[in-house]
């Protein structure tokens, strides 16, 4: 049995919860707006020192902007911590990651 990750590598390059196994630090480099598929925007977050990008979810991008502000450009250089959190996500618990 060949494990599809080990293929084609995470998502897109894109930070997942399994990535994250306790709560984590990082420095904020960059951030970008990414339009998906389906229409929907979300921002995109460049960590510095890691090769994976973190896209936000809106309750992310709040708690962010409720410590840096709202303009994402003043974001760079600040600091974050992620961790893994249990949601909902069609009537099942899910693991995510969360901005704390």
């Amino acid at each position: 049995m060949v494990d599809i990750e080990s293929v084609y590598g995470s998502e897109f390059g894109y930070l997942k919860a399994e990535d994250i196994t306790q709560p984590t630090k990082f420095t904020i480099a960059g951030s970008y707006v990414m339009t998906f598929s389906n229409g929907k925007r979300k921002i995109v977050l460049v960590l510095k020192g890691q090769k994976k990008h973190f896209i936000l979810n809106k309750t992310n991008a709040f708690k962010i902007a409720s410590k840096y502000g709202t303009d994402t450009k003043s974001w760079a250089g600040k600091e974050i911590v992620i961790e893994q959190a249990l949601t909902t996500f069609k009537g099942r618990e899910v693991r995510t990651l969360s901005v704390v």
